[in-house]
């Protein structure tokens, strides 16, 4: 057990990306569950007088875990880490699953009736349902990376529902609307609208394109301005192991005239 919590508190994750931190907050679901099963022992061992029961050793297992993943949470903020509710609900999401499905194992709990095996497997496969819920987010980036490098060497549009993940806003609406009639539809049959906000620096980001970009030499992308005049579109591009400074970036401003 100290030995998962070392990993968790240290272990880095591979990069800064959306996938990866979901790995990271899905992690404290398993990590947790565990706890709360070392703490069901303690419980059995230094608390056994007290609760002589299994139903109430499962409950003081339970809520003794759930107060260490509020303390945790605490603490983290306290010392200037990232505290999240979410975390905490992963936390005792885990901690939940893990003693049900422990329940359905212990020997003290069960009985070989008929009933008792249907039981048992109805809360094993309501804890599995249960985990689904940190790891949900995961999985759904998880999709969106491998969507994203299926349609390599284009970078994404806004047909897909996993392609918009991967856009950001700052200061800014995007929508995905119909081409107006006066633009050749896109193959995908969706474009990006979006509506920049009164701020220094309102911007559409592209976060997460494929790291890996040797052999190409150029980039394409269509912009249709609805304005009546000339506007100044600027663009960069960071390297990822870029500092963002304006010498260690791609700049370059582009006029965008009416129409596209």
């Amino acid at each position: 057990l100290l030995v998962l919590g070392a990993i968790f508190a240290f272990l880095r994750m591979p990069s800064n990306t959306p996938f990866w931190r979901e790995i990271e907050n899905f992690g404290h679901a398993p990590l947790f569950g565990c706890v709360a099963l070392a703490i069901l022992a303690l419980v059995r061992i230094v608390l056994a007088r007290f609760f002589s029961r299994p139903i109430h050793q499962y409950a003081a297992a339970f809520v003794l875990t759930t107060g260490l993943a509020a303390f945790s949470e605490y603490w983290q903020h306290l010392i200037g880490r990232d505290a999240e509710y979410r975390d905490l609900l992963n936390d005792i999401i885990g901690a939940f699953a893990f003693l049900a499905v422990w329940w359905t194992l212990d020997r003290s709990t069960q009985t070989q009736s008929t009933p008792d095996r249907l039981r048992c497997w109805t809360m094993r496969v309501a804890a599995a349902a249960l985990l689904l819920i940190p790891a949900m987010p995961a999985i759904i980036w998880g999709n969106v990376i491998m969507h994203r490098n299926s349609i390599l060497p284009r970078l994404g549009s806004f047909d897909s529902v996993l392609e918009r993940k991967l856009f950001e806003t700052r200061d800014a609406h995007l929508e995905a609307v119909t081409p107006p009639a006066y633009w050749t539809p896109t193959p995908e049959g969706k474009v990006g609208r979006v509506t920049f906000f009164p701020a220094t620096y309102p911007s559409l980001l592209f976060s997460y394109v494929y790291p890996r970009w040797e052999g190409y030499h150029s980039l394409s992308f269509d912009v249709f301005s609805e304005h009546d005049s000339t506007v100044n579109m600027a663009f960069r591009i960071y390297d990822a192991g870029s500092t963002g400074c304006y010498p260690d970036r791609y700049n370059n401003v582009f006029k965008i005239t009416p129409g596209l």
